[in-house]
């Protein structure tokens, strides 16, 4: 009996570390949310970034500080205050992100996604690529920001932040999206 010991708590202790590790962090279940979200606008092709622009992320951090009159509603506030660029990744740094990505379109390095859009040109195809942030979660988990920004091969493009909630079964839901501009 005292050479299977070892053994099964080997097996126990890979067992728990294995748990551990399926289960998906709150924000990478927030990131694929968004990401399912953002692909239901299509493109042709649909490209998302595995990177993020520093003009991006300098339009997030003024949403942060109220300078793009962004109200101070209810939803994510508490989130919104935890915003902060510098230490923010990309979304598709997430597995699970990355994976539905690549199921809903493709994804691509950022500087060579834009020069394809770019020489794409005006063909009457319209592609997109999208730059996801990580989301940030609120102290208790519940509520998130998503921050994205597109750009199109038909000189359009836009930045937003979408707002979702965690769901009773741990699965999130977008309860709002602010535009912060357009092109």
């Amino acid at each position: 009996m005292r050479t299977v010991a070892p053994f099964l708590a080997a097996a126990v202790v890979l067992t728990v570390a294995t748990t551990a590790e399926a289960a998906t962090p709150p924000a990478c279940a927030a990131a694929e949310a968004a990401v399912a979200h953002l692909a239901e606008r299509g493109g042709d092709p649909l490209l998302f970034s595995t990177g993020f622009s520093q003009p991006a992320r300098t339009m997030f951090e003024s949403a942060r500080d109220g300078l793009t009159g962004l109200s101070s509603g209810v939803e994510a506030k508490a989130a919104l205050q935890r915003f902060e660029p510098a230490k923010l990744r990309p979304a598709l740094d997430c597995i699970n992100a990355r994976a539905r990505a690549d199921t809903k379109g493709e994804v691509a390095e950022d500087a060579p996604a834009q020069a394809r859009l770019q020489a794409m040109g005006l063909n009457g195809r319209t592609a997109y690529l999208w730059r996801i942030l990580m989301p940030v979660l609120d102290a208790g988990g519940r509520e998130a920001v998503v921050a994205a920004y597109a750009s199109s091969n038909q000189l359009a493009g836009g930045a937003e932040l979408l707002f979702l909630a965690r769901q009773r079964d741990g699965s999130w839901k977008i309860t709002g999206r602010r535009i912060l501009s357009m092109s």
